[in-house]
C-alpha cells in the first residue's frame, strides 16, 4: 500500500486532488527556524530528545501547512496560499502524500 502511495505522490501535479484524512490527528510546533508537523504513527516523538520528531519543514512553510491542515475535503495545490510558488506548494503536497499524511483522490475523469 505504501509503495502505491509513493508512486501516486510522485505523479502529483497542480491539478491533482488530495485530501487530509478525516481521522488524522496532527499538531504543528514551531522551533526556531523550523516547523514540525506531528502525526501519530509517522514521526517518532521521544520526550527525552531535545530534537522533536515528526516531519520537519522550514519555518517559511508554516502558513502553507496551516492552510492545508485547516481544509476539509479534496483540494489541489492551486487551492493553497498563492504567496507560495506553484513549485513550493506542489513539493509540500508531494512530501506529505509520500509520508502518508495526505490521500491522493482518484482522478474524476
Amino acid at each position: 500500500h505504501h509503495l502505491a502511495a509513493i508512486a501516486m505522490a510522485d505523479g502529483l501535479n497542480l491539478d491533482s486532488r488530495v485530501e487530509v484524512p478525516a481521522a488524522m490527528l496532527s499538531a504543528l510546533v514551531e522551533r526556531e527556524d523550523r516547523i514540525h508537523l506531528y502525526i501519530p504513527g509517522l514521526g517518532v516523538v521521544d520526550e527525552r530528545r531535545t530534537e522533536p520528531g515528526g516531519l520537519v519543514f522550514p519555518i517559511a512553510a508554516a502558513a502553507l501547512l496551516r492552510a492545508l491542515l485547516a481544509r476539509r475535503g479534496p483540494l489541489t495545490a492551486r487551492d493553497l496560499p498563492t504567496i507560495y510558488s506553484e513549485q513550493t506548494r506542489l513539493t509540500v503536497l508531494k512530501r506529505l502524500a509520500w509520508e502518508g499524511a495526505l490521500v491522493v483522490c482518484e482522478p474524476t475523469s
